[in-house]
């Protein structure tokens, strides 16, 4: 009998995704992707996310930090689903977040 409660995440892998352009709004430091990979599809778990731009000097520190796919916009959260802001952007590198298309929920680990 299977279990009605286990949900298996990531088969196949991690898929890694990198982002190709960053631009500073007014509400928002947005970076852009064009994996459908991820975004594109019923999707739920784990994914990398190499962020390979920094934020220009000089943004104010509370902006909120997007990814923008073909498919929208995601907001990136971190527990409690608050925003992480321009002060907690720590830099290009490679981010571990949860993504979960049903619920739209992208957060960062850690």
């Amino acid at each position: 009998m299977l279990n009605q409660y286990l949900f298996y995440s990531n088969r196949g892998g991690i898929p890694r995704i990198e982002t190709e352009s960053v631009t500073v709004g007014t509400s928002s430091v947005d970076f852009t992707v064009t994996s459908r990979r991820v975004f594109g599809n019923a999707f739920s778990g784990l994914i990398l996310v190499k962020m390979s731009q920094v934020v220009p000097s000089g943004t104010t520190t509370t902006l909120p930090l997007t990814l923008t796919s073909a498919s929208g916009v995601k907001n990136i959260t971190t527990y409690d689903e608050a925003n992480v802001t321009v002060a907690d952007y720590k830099g290009a590198g490679i981010y571990i977040m949860y993504y979960d298309s049903n619920s739209g929920v992208l957060q960062l680990i850690g």
